[in-house]
């Protein structure tokens, strides 16, 4: 006898109303996990606005930084370089 003769020997044949069951209690089963992953769904969707929120508010604050930094002092334009000489040997 062939593995495949053999594992079909092994499962055994299933009436139409144990197959409506099992597709019943599938159906069911979703429908339960579907109310949990709705509340899962609405939690995540909270979470990613208050990260953005966030995002925001740091975005904004480092504008105002950038704003209210005084300019850069450049020293170079102000001090005129000293001029470099040779040394003679």
């Amino acid at each position: 006898m062939s593995a495949t003769n053999q594992e079909h020997e092994n499962y055994e044949e299933l009436t139409p109303e144990q197959i409506e069951q099992q597709k019943q209690d599938l159906i069911d089963f979703y429908k339960s996990s579907i109310e949990t992953l709705q509340i899962q769904l609405d939690y995540e969707k909270l979470v990613t606005e208050i990260e953005e929120t966030r995002l925001g508010r740091l975005v904004a604050q480092a504008r105002i930084a950038q704003i209210l930094a005084p300019a850069p002092e450049n020293n170079e334009e102000q001090e005129p370089a000293p001029k470099k000489t040779l040394k003679r040997s």
